[in-house]
């Protein structure tokens, strides 16, 4: 059976992730868009004025604009949310792809003055204790929310069937999305983290792989790696 593609990103993201995976593997694939989630900014009553910023998330970018933060060096945990950054006039320094690797790079390079984190309503990590714990002032603020979605009808559709799926998950709460399904024929996910691959540990998963990082790049590898050896066969 053809392996189909779901996608359980919001859009524009899922779009240019599918291109991404079908340039890497040469060929066309179907592919089903379900998307766990929407973003919905948020008021927000006082936004400090920092001499930082932190961006986790290419959402947080996107807040930029209406939050009137100033254009000062951006702190971002991977090179696709440091390129949005950067398009809007920040001075952005990548990670490389984990808050890990984002707090190991700031305690690294010491920047001086009072840093603010710009996160959505569920986050991981808690960034600004991590960093304020190593001395630094850091603030947070949430600036908007990921409100779930229902599966549409193409995903159930899609769960029902034969065809072998290829799920990449990039967040535990993307997970949602196949856990409320009742899959019949093969389910290989893709996970991003150990948080996405224990979150769906439950489910009769085919395949559960690991990403070699938690990078869009790394998902586009081993998306495609896994189509690839499905069509193959």
């Amino acid at each position: 059976m053809t392996p189909v593609l779901l996608i359980t990103r919001p859009k524009p993201a899922a779009d240019r992730f599918a291109r991404a995976v079908i340039d890497a593997l040469g060929e066309p694939v179907r592919v089903v868009h379900a998307p766990a989630f929407k973003i919905t900014p948020l008021e927000v009553d006082d936004v400090p004025a920092p001499a930082h910023v932190i961006f986790t998330s290419t959402n947080g970018v996107a807040q930029a604009e209406r939050l009137k933060l100033p254009r000062v060096t951006a702190w971002c945990v991977g090179d696709r949310t440091a390129t949005a950054a950067n398009a809007l006039g920040f001075e952005a320094i990548s990670a490389g792809g984990s808050a890990a690797e984002l707090i190991a790079l700031i305690r690294e390079r010491q920047p001086k003055g009072p840093m603010l984190h710009v996160a959505g309503q569920h986050t991981r990590g808690d960034i600004p204790a991590r960093l304020r714990s190593s001395g630094f002032d850091c603030t947070g603020i949430t600036a908007y929310r990921q409100d779930l979605l229902t599966p549409p009808k193409a995903a159930f559709d899609l769960a029902g069937g034969t065809n072998p799926v290829v799920a990449p998950v990039f967040s535990p709460r993307s997970a949602h999305i196949l856990v409320g399904l009742a899959w019949q024929g093969a389910l290989h996910v893709i996970a991003m983290s150990a948080a996405v691959a224990e979150e769906v540990a439950h489910l009769e998963c085919d395949t559960i792989l690991m990403a070699q990082s938690p990078t869009e790049a790394a998902m586009i590898d081993a998306t495609s790696a896994k189509l690839r050896a499905l069509l193959d066969r």
